[in-house]
């Protein structure tokens, strides 16, 4: 199977929702607000990149592929 190559502006999107909702999951009460709001922008600027409409299958299923591929390679962990 042929390894996906994704656009610098998608992968950059994930690592901020990514960051994003794991900077809700330890917010304190005043910041969750603005972190939902932030995280709602974020996933749908993710969900109608204009990558999709060039990739065969669901939007859903390639951000899953994404998302696979960044876990694998290590990125966006605490720290980087």
């Amino acid at each position: 199977m042929a390894r996906d190559s994704f656009p610098p502006d998608l992968i950059e999107l994930h690592l901020a929702y990514t960051r994003t909702y794991r900077a809700l999951a330890g917010a304190s009460p005043g910041q969750g607000a603005r972190l939902r709001r932030d995280l709602v922008r974020l996933h749908a600027r993710l969900l109608h990149h204009p990558y999709w409409s060039l990739r065969p299958g669901s939007p859903s299923a390639g951000w899953a592929a994404l998302r696979h591929r960044l876990q694998a390679a290590g990125a966006g962990r605490e720290g980087e």
